[in-house]
């Protein structure tokens, strides 16, 4: 619930779902990146007081070693990688006939949003069919200062969608990692903090041997968990694309 808690997010919510329904895009890129700003701000806030988004971290047994510090850097990092996985995974899904089906597929389907979204289409929930977008308004090319850096996204952010798809478990254990996984530009600390390594170590672990039950083949396994781990790197980049390497900006003074 805490998503409910970041400033106008009602607002915008409301905003972006009546738009879907009408099959409008009134929302500008500036305005939604403004918002997408905000949010990444009171999350971190929030974080580094020890709010909820830090105690709901720590209820992820697998890091309960990891020092503080380290857990703190890592995750400002990450939490815009894991982002983009989730982008991934419901882009994907866009096969799903509507909203709902989509969400519940690529594993967004959580209580706030049907809260929020029965709000604004009490009884009817098919009220917003499938939508086939990493993000309204916000990935419409040209958004990204060079053509090559948009095709570099799209090919890993199609790639990372088509390995999980609809496959929840694997999606979870995937973004499980990519939050477990600092940037090459942060501190020696972070990328070379044992426990952290060993968080990397079992949840990789963790993934090849569900993909090995899932598939029954080892070797499939193997060349799905290399696909996935070359795709961390590349996703890091797809990061910084996306904050900093785009033709648009936030707007100034926006309500969103």
């Amino acid at each position: 619930k805490i998503t409910l808690e970041v400033p106008h997010y009602f607002e915008h919510f409301s905003s972006v779902m009546i738009s879907w329904s009408l099959g409008l895009c009134t929302v500008t890129p500036e305005r939604m990146l403004t918002f997408l700003n905000n949010k990444r701000n009171f999350f971190r806030k929030d974080f580094a007081n020890g709010g909820r988004v830090s105690m709901l971290l720590n209820c992820f047994y697998v890091f309960k070693n990891v020092p503080d510090e380290v857990k703190s850097e890592t995750f400002q990092f990450s939490f815009s990688v894991m982002a983009l996985c989730l982008r991934a995974f419901f882009k994907v899904n866009s096969d799903k006939e509507y909203l709902i089906e989509q969400n519940k597929a690529a594993g967004l389907l959580h209580p706030t949003f049907l809260q929020t979204f029965d709000q604004i289409f009490p009884n009817n929930r098919n009220a917003i069919r499938s939508i086939d977008e990493y993000g309204l308004a916000i990935f419409k090319s040209p958004w990204a200062k060079h053509q090559s850096d948009e095709e570099l996204f799209y090919q890993t952010m199609q790639t990372v969608g088509e390995i999980v798809k609809d496959d929840v478990n694997l999606g979870t254990l995937y973004i499980t990692l990519v939050l477990a996984t600092p940037g090459e530009g942060l501190s020696q600390e972070a990328k070379t903090n044992p426990s952290l390594l060993q968080v990397q170590q079992e949840i990789t672990l963790l993934i090849y041997r569900y993909l090995k039950t899932k598939h029954n083949d080892a070797d499939m396994a193997s060349h799905k968990l290399n696909l996935l781990l070359k795709l961390i790197g590349d996703l890091h980049t797809c990061r910084d694309i996306h904050l900093f390497g785009r033709a648009h900006q936030a707007s100034e003074g926006s309500c969103f």
